[in-house]
């Protein structure tokens, strides 16, 4: 089952401007089987919930849940999926496992603002699972979470963090067996058997250089990319020959090279300290192995 599990609804978070009707059917329209609720410190009681989905005619394959995203004071934001009550801001990790045993806390938008979590954090002994993807960090945070996951092997989510209708649905994360309530999906986090939305392909590299092509989650209407290029290298010499083609890159973009048919990637950062590029996936045959696969009297074509 494809599940959102992290948004946040104009009814119950003062940050959001989507209502949890809209949102409901928008992530129905986006195919996935489930919404979970986490609006700051607020649970959505059973009856509230069965209300909306009567309101909503919610179809049978589609569930809908409530969590909570908890500020507390050990641990930054965190989300609690599994507790049967609202729960204060400030209360620490430990007290919320104290309280709710059966319940499951991921580790809310780590990476977001360019933060760093060490290795204590990620694997917190309370803490079940990081959410490595949220449309509230940057492509180079989410990458960097994603790294962090091959690295240290924690379970691992993703979650869009909704408050704007054009988000909807845009990292969902993957549960392995049905889920059919929110202790049930409590306990397949908590068992580690879920993971965010995402195929990695390898790509032909160099000796110098590795490239994988990543596809994370659902395309966002907005920007319309739905997969990323990321290119590793073997040394500091390597990345910055490569950064250098990356601003030659920018410019090229920059001066109508966007759009089109004849459009460059664009580059979309770099992380010198592990020595990695990323640029947007373009489908479509190079420039070059057009040309260099043309007959005679169509290469001058290609040149005007």
């Amino acid at each position: 089952m494809i599940i959102e599990l992290h948004s946040h609804t104009s009814e119950h978070s003062a940050c959001s401007h989507v209502a949890a009707a809209d949102l409901i059917e928008h992530c129905i329209n986006r195919d996935l089987h489930g919404l979970v609720f986490t609006d700051h410190h607020h649970w959505w009681s059973p009856t509230e919930l069965s209300d909306l989905v009567k309101r909503c005619a919610v179809p049978a394959h589609f569930i809908v849940m409530s969590g909570q995203e908890v500020r507390t004071a050990d641990l930054g934001d965190v989300l609690v999926y599994g507790a049967d009550r609202s729960i204060a801001e400030g209360t620490s990790c430990a007290e919320i496992a104290r309280r709710f045993p059966e319940a499951a806390l991921v580790l809310a938008h780590p990476y977001r603002n360019g933060k760093t979590p060490g290795l204590q954090i990620l694997m917190h002994p309370v803490v079940h699972a990081i959410e490595i993807f949220n449309a509230n960090q940057s492509i180079l945070e989410n990458v960097r979470g994603l790294q962090d996951w091959h690295h240290h092997r924690f379970t691992a989510v993703g979650g869009t963090d909704i408050h704007a209708m054009n988000s909807c649905g845009t990292y969902p994360t993957i549960f392995d067996h049905p889920i059919d309530s929110i202790q049930s999906l409590a306990r397949e986090i908590r068992m580690g058997r879920c993971r965010p939305l995402l195929s990695e392909i390898p790509h032909s590299g160099t000796s110098h250089r590795r490239v994988m092509e990543l596809r994370i989650g659902r395309p966002c209407p907005v920007d319309g990319c739905d997969s990323l290029i990321l290119k590793a290298h073997q040394n500091h010499g390597d990345w910055k020959s490569g950064e250098r083609t990356h601003r030659i890159m920018k410019a090229i973009a920059d001066r109508g090279f966007r759009k089109g048919a004849f459009r460059v990637p664009a580059p979309l950062g770099g992380d010198e300290k592990n020595l990695l590029l990323i640029e947007e996936g373009v489908q479509g045959a190079l420039l070059f192995t057009h040309m260099i696969e043309a007959r005679q009297n169509q290469r001058g074509e290609f040149l005007m």
